[in-house]
Formats: C-alpha cells, structure tokens, sequence
C-alpha cells in the first residue's frame, strides 16, 4: 500500500486499505486523516464511508457510529453494516431495536457470524443467562478463522463479562486481540 500511494498519493483504494490497517494498530488518529484522504477523493467510497462507522465505534464515539452505519445500511446494505448498526444500539441502549436489527440483517445474510454473537451481551444484559449462553455457543460452533470473527469474539467476551466469568472473558479478550481486534492505545 505505501508504494501504491508513493506511486500514485491520490488513490482511494490504497488509503482506504490503509485507514483499515491502522485503525486496527489502535492508530485511530492516523485512520481519521487516511478515511478524510479517501473521503474528499470520492465521497461515496462505500468502502471508506463504512470504515467510518468502525473508527467511531473504536473510539466508543457510540451515536456517530449508529449515524454512520445506519447511513451505509440505507445506501448499501450488508451483514457488515447490519452488525455496525446493531453493536451501535446496543451501546447506545436500545437493546430492543440492537434486537431487531441484529434479526433483520440475520435473514438477509444467514452466514454472517457476526449477527448471533450480538445476541449474546443483549440477553446477558437483559439477565437472560441461558439465552447468552446459547448465542454464546453457537457463535464458538460457527467459529470462523478469517474475516471479522474477532469481533464475534470480542462481544462474547462482553457477554462473558456481563455473566461473571471473568477468567474465560479475559482468555476470549486475548484470543480476540491475537485475531486483529482493533486495540486503541490512547
């Protein structure tokens, strides 16, 4: 990516990816400048607009990642955006429409397994400990070793969390981090 933006500094692509590679690294500041790069070279970069939403929920900047994401969904819709939006609501408290749209992305893309683990902090919350449990061991069932699934990961930790199994929390964190879960470090 570094040549292709020494080669060419205007290409999207090349700092989109970028913007993804550090936001990642917890080099949030650096990802913001690199999307605002992308942004002002093609506003509608779809891949760059939905990475938005991700930097803002790294920064736990909550109603600006719902905004984002639900802007992606309406525009373009994916299991991707559909889990942005739902992780949003849920951290915003409105679990019930976290539920809604958690099952709504679920039916238009069944294979994402990123949609069942959101379930699992939602029931925890909730105080629904077996209905966790159940989201919780489905989404271990459909592990998956590449793509997003340190997030699935990480919102299973939270689940974890919420039900007082600090240890096996901790231990899924780990796991998640060692996946490529985007760590701040500020």
């Amino acid at each position: 990516m570094a040549g292709a933006l020494t080669a060419r500094p205007n290409l999207g692509e090349a700092l989109t990816s970028l913007a993804v590679l550090t936001v990642h690294l917890g080099m949030t500041g650096e990802a913001r400048a690199l999307l605002d790069r992308a942004l002002a070279l093609d506003p509608n970069d779809l891949f760059a607009n939905t990475h938005v939403a991700l930097l803002a929920s790294v920064e736990g900047r909550w109603e600006d990642a719902y905004e984002s994401a639900a802007g992606m969904w309406q525009r373009k819709p994916s299991g991707w955006t559909g889990y942005q939006v739902a992780l949003a609501e849920l951290h915003l408290g409105r679990l019930a429409d976290a539920k809604r749209t958690a099952d709504r992305t679920r039916r238009h893309y069944p294979g994402n397994v990123l949609l069942y683990p959101i379930g699992a902090p939602t029931a925890a919350i909730e105080g629904d400990a077996a209905g966790a449990r159940r989201h919780i061991e489905f989404t271990v069932k459909h592990r998956q070793e590449f793509g997003h699934y340190h997030h699935a990961q990480y919102d299973v930790a939270c689940a974890l969390a919420l039900l007082g199994e600090r240890d096996e929390a901790v231990e899924c964190l780990e796991e998640a981090a060692a996946n490529g879960l985007p760590c701040p470090t500020a």
